[in-house]
């Protein structure tokens, strides 16, 4: 994760004192997604750890492409390009991103690349 130092539990992580908060909207509803809440009252807050980590790991076309793959659906980057009327191979990368920073996982079904986000997120940081 760019700069942050992370223990096993998340209410261990370390916020470098330079840190600014983006408070990314698109961000904030993957986080809320990831972490099942709803938006506003129950949702995460800008300073709560999860979306502090996960703001740290992604960026905006990440969690566009995050957003839109839905409620932890398996999908290629075929279907997002389908979803999102954007290249495949854009959605590929992004896909492949979320992938690296954990926020999906991906296997191969058929020869295909196919991802999906992984509930799990907050667990592992």
């Amino acid at each position: 994760m760019r700069g942050y130092a992370v223990n096993q539990q998340i209410n261990e992580i370390q916020i470098p004192e330079e840190h600014e908060c983006k408070r990314n909207d698109t961000i904030m509803a993957l986080a809320d997604m990831l972490g099942r809440k709803t938006r506003g009252k129950r949702g995460y807050n800008w300073d709560d750890p999860e979306y502090m980590a996960l703001e740290a790991a992604i960026d905006d076309n990440m969690a566009e492409i995050g957003l839109a793959m839905g409620y932890f659906s398996k999908r290629t980057a075929a279907d997002m390009a389908e979803i999102t009327s954007k290249p495949e191979a854009f959605c590929h990368e992004q896909m492949q991103k979320l992938a690296e920073s954990g926020v999906c996982l991906v296997d191969q079904v058929n020869g295909i690349d196919t991802f999906w986000l992984n509930e799990n997120f907050f667990d592992r940081i």
